[in-house]
């Protein structure tokens, strides 16, 4: 999946389908089949899936969070099953620098082209080619955004010094769970949150092989990204169920 950013909105492209998040109102609307390279779009690179928002108390910012880096642990009835090994969040309005995994196409040193054809490279813009963060992610930036937002708080210095800190220290034990545990599972194809016993009784359900309404037979106990997901799932269009994807923490244990 592609991660663009514009002005107003982030924008994540599969194929022919694509997600635009406002990011004055963090409104999600889906869109398909959208010429994005008229909208003036940066690509800020690769992810490989969604896993919802979150905010870490009222006078902070609301971040989107996205799979970074994945590792494919196995199949299971033919469904790829991948473990998270890194999270990207990605602020609603501040343009900090981020590290990305590189876009193919847009981000490849040794592109022929040098002006690709769909998009400005962000990182002619925001950085060089040759900045390379660790384990291969490139540093790039969103377009800033320049509109008033509803989420901007004001605050004394000193308080927003220390909320800052508060965040600061949050968000990474939020990475950490991911880089360390070891212990969360995703499929964009399988429901991994039912038994196989479960889904067995209710294959139509709980497991469409289009792999587009997995998320409705999710057990919600186990669906950990629930909440984090609740804006698209509180839309109630099933336009956004390409975009759900449940996501379970637990363990796993291969026989032979």
């Amino acid at each position: 999946m592609e991660l663009l950013s514009t002005e107003f909105h982030f924008i994540l492209i599969h194929g022919n389908d694509s997600l635009w998040i406002n990011r004055q109102t963090c409104q999600f609307t889906c869109k398909k089949d959208v010429r994005v390279e008229t909208t003036g779009a940066h690509c800020l690179g690769i992810v490989f899936g969604f896993i919802g928002k979150i905010q870490f108390g009222e006078n902070t910012e609301p971040k989107l969070i996205f799979i970074q880096k994945r590792s494919l642990v196995g199949k299971l009835r033919g469904s790829d099953i991948f473990k998270i090994t890194s999270v990207l969040a990605v602020p609603l309005v501040s343009d900090g620098e981020l590290l990305m995994e590189p876009c193919p196409k847009h981000h490849l040193k040794n592109s022929k082209e040098k002006n690709p054809s769909h998009f400005i490279n962000p990182i002619s813009v925001h950085g060089s080619v040759s900045d390379v963060g660790p384990r291969g992610l490139i540093r790039v930036k969103p377009i800033m955004f320049s509109q008033p937002s509803q989420h901007n708080v004001q605050n004394s210095p000193k308080k927003h010094e220390r909320i800052n800190k508060v965040e600061k220290r949050l968000l990474d034990e939020f990475y950490k769970m991911f880089t360390e545990a070891d212990s969360f599972y995703y499929s964009p194809t399988y429901d991994l949150t039912n038994s196989v016993q479960r889904l067995a009784l209710s294959s139509e359900k709980f497991n469409n092989k289009e792999g587009k309404c997995i998320w409705y037979g999710a057990d919600s106990r186990f669906f950990w990204n629930y909440y984090m997901m609740s804006d698209l799932i509180q839309a109630n269009d099933r336009k956004l169920d390409f975009w759900i994807l449940s996501i379970m923490q637990g363990d796993r244990k291969s026989v032979v």
